[in-house]
């Protein structure tokens, strides 16, 4: 996390690893609980808000689903529940001070105010953000409210319509990708939609990577997955999907690279990857060799020798950087 929560939650100190939330239990635990004895079921996204808390979407009964947080005490508590779909990801939004979150194919808004006459401290509301409407065909300067994000399937499997969401902490822009597009959008102040990156022509699975060195708005890509961005403001997303590999006897469907939009020049870069899949090994150039599948992207915050920080990138089986 690129605002350094990450780092100041509980204490934690840089590379280590402690228990943050959950029991080891599916069944989930009354609220007001010590986060790290409450059972969590199938936790599915994670975000730091301005103020030390941790969100976390969760599963909580049928086809339910909920987000919670840890508080400043450690203690778990629900800030929304009774959603309709699956969390997919949650990014903090700093000049909004909301939290923003991908619930099915909709995002929503999600504010939250003092309330000490509360066990948990907190009241949060929600709000259409975008999705939830009719049009699937996505177009520059929609209002982003007034579209539905299309689905990309492929035989039984179905990616979320919504690969991944970043929030700038610097700006009102939120950040997303819509696999089904082939494109890279944000959101605007306004709540418009706007491209960033992609054609909307897909990229054949089996060809090289396409749009290095040229502007990220004239690149062919291939449903691009994970965001994330740093504290300059360049962008990084997961692309190249692969619907071909084959990982430890199963079909795995993910993204092989991961693309970087410089944001002084908007040019797009590869810095993690090819298109192929695989894995070379430790302290190879992360561009130009094979990558697992990746599922997760993460910036963390300036320090010497890295002022805008280091990519982190999850993979299945390993975190890497």
């Amino acid at each position: 996390d690129a605002g350094g929560a990450t780092e100041s939650f509980h204490g934690v100190r840089p590379g280590e690893l402690m228990l943050a939330a959950g029991s080891g239990g599916q069944v989930p635990s009354p609220e007001g609980r010590p986060a790290v004895q409450s059972g969590l079921r199938e936790p599915s996204a994670i975000a730091f808000d301005g103020y030390g808390r941790l969100f976390i979407g969760h599963r909580i009964d049928g086809g339910r689903w909920a987000i919670g947080f840890v508080d400043d005490r450690g203690l778990l508590y629900r800030a929304i529940s009774g959603l309709d779909g699956v969390v997919h990801a949650l990014t903090w939004s700093a000049p909004r001070n909301a939290l923003i979150a991908v619930v099915g194919n909709r995002i929503l808004r999600i504010d939250c105010l003092e309330d000490l006459t509360a066990p948990s401290r907190l009241n949060c509301t929600s709000s259409p953000f975008a999705g939830g409407g009719l049009d699937d065909h996505l177009d520059e300067g929609d209002p982003a409210t007034s579209v539905t994000f299309p689905v990309r399937t492929s035989g039984s499997w179905r990616r979320p319509a919504v690969g991944g969401l970043w929030a700038s902490p610097t700006s009102d822009d939120v950040y997303l990708t819509v696999p089904a597009t082939e494109l890279v959008w944000k959101i605007d102040r306004g709540g418009a939609l706007r491209r960033v990156a992609g054609t909307g022509v897909r990229n054949p699975h089996a060809s090289p990577l396409h749009g290095d060195g040229g502007p990220a708005l004239s690149a062919n890509l291939n449903g691009p997955g994970p965001i994330t961005g740093d504290s300059a403001g360049n962008i990084y997303f997961a692309d190249h999907e692969r619907p071909d590999i084959v990982h430890e006897g199963q079909v795995v469907f993910g993204n092989v690279a991961v693309r970087r939009i410089d944001a002084a020049t908007g040019l797009l870069s590869t810095v993690v990857g090819t298109n192929m899949f695989g894995w070379t090994g430790d302290d190879y150039p992360a561009a130009g060799n094979p990558s697992f599948p990746v599922i997760s992207l993460a910036v963390s915050p300036p320090r010497p020798g890295a002022p805008d920080g280091e990519l982190h990138f999850g993979v299945h089986g390993y975190v890497t950087a």
